[in-house]
């Protein structure tokens, strides 16, 4: 058995996180899909775009540093994916409330209807992790 990449690891934590993110995500815009107008469904999609988009581009980064950098401290690969997705999530929060009329509360609704799915990743379980626990 060969043993885990850290950039590895880092994309898998990253793969579960979106995908829960986007199962909260899809269920708030169907909801908004069917009882709500135009203006709060496209809200409530640029919402959860703003949590998803900047975790996942700092997981990304944070795991092209550890591919590259082995030897770099999980810390600090934790820190420059934190610091990567608050300056993302402020720049599109930015420039979502200063240049689009949509509605600001549906926004912040997707936004953090979405960012539950941190919660409820660790929940999931992907196949590999299961394999793993039936062989040991």
């Amino acid at each position: 058995m060969q043993a885990s990449i850290p950039s590895e690891d880092i994309m898998l934590a990253g793969k579960r996180i979106l995908y829960s993110q986007l199962m909260l995500g899809s269920v708030f815009i169907l909801y908004e899909l069917f009882f709500k107008d135009k203006l709060d469904i496209e809200s409530a999609l640029i919402g959860v775009i703003i949590a998803v988009v900047p975790p996942f581009i700092g997981m990304i980064f944070a795991s092209l540093k550890a591919k590259y950098k082995p030897q770099q401290n999980l810390k600090d690969l934790m820190r420059l994916s934190r610091n990567i997705k608050m300056i993302y999530t402020i720049v599109m929060f930015i420039l979502t409330f200063r240049f689009m009329e949509l509605s600001n509360v549906t926004v912040l609704a997707g936004y953090c209807i979405t960012v539950l799915g941190f919660f409820i990743s660790p929940m999931l379980k992907d196949q590999q992790t299961i394999e793993l626990q039936r062989k040991a």
